[in-house]
């Protein structure tokens, strides 16, 4: 009996550890907070350094870098407030290790009834990505994941 549960949990962990190392796991993670003393929407996006270079050509330290950067933002990331396209400000990153957080944002915003995102960071050489988005809209929280097939989604505040 002890022979069969010790071959049983084996065959177990063999088949556990095969699937973790052949199904790779890509995400990003953005944050979006608003607060209405402010007026303003910010963004918090935290990327995989690594999984950047190869989308981005060159290194995060390379000259130009930040400029490739902001455009590859502008053609995946895009947002509406209350049905309205609406076009954000970079405003900064920060590396930290192999992850890198890049900052945009959204000035001038009364009120918040909707809020939409596209993000189709890293789906032209991911199939697997999922990028998560997590709101703080006025103290109501949501989220959302932004796959292959679903680029988008809406929360209503």
């Amino acid at each position: 009996m002890k022979k069969v549960l010790f071959l049983s949990v084996v065959a177990f962990g063999i088949l556990f550890f095969s699937f973790g190392v052949m199904h790779d796991f890509y995400t990003s993670m953005t944050k979006v907070e608003y607060s209405p003393g402010t007026k303003l929407l910010k963004f918090a996006s935290k990327i995989d350094v690594s999984q950047l270079e190869k989308t981005i050509p060159g290194k995060l330290s390379d000259s130009g870098f930040e400029n490739s950067l902001k455009s590859y933002l502008n053609e995946n990331i895009s947002v509406t407030i209350n049905g309205k396209p609406t076009r954000y400000e970079y405003t900064g990153k920060q590396e930290s290790g192999d992850i890198l957080w890049v900052y945009y944002q959204i000035s001038d915003i009364e009120s918040i009834k909707s809020i939409g995102v596209k993000n189709t960071l890293f789906f032209s050489n991911t199939p697997n990505q999922q990028n998560f988005v997590s709101f703080n809209i006025a103290g109501k929280k949501s989220s959302f994941v932004c796959t292959k097939g679903s680029p988008s989604g809406e929360k209503d505040f």
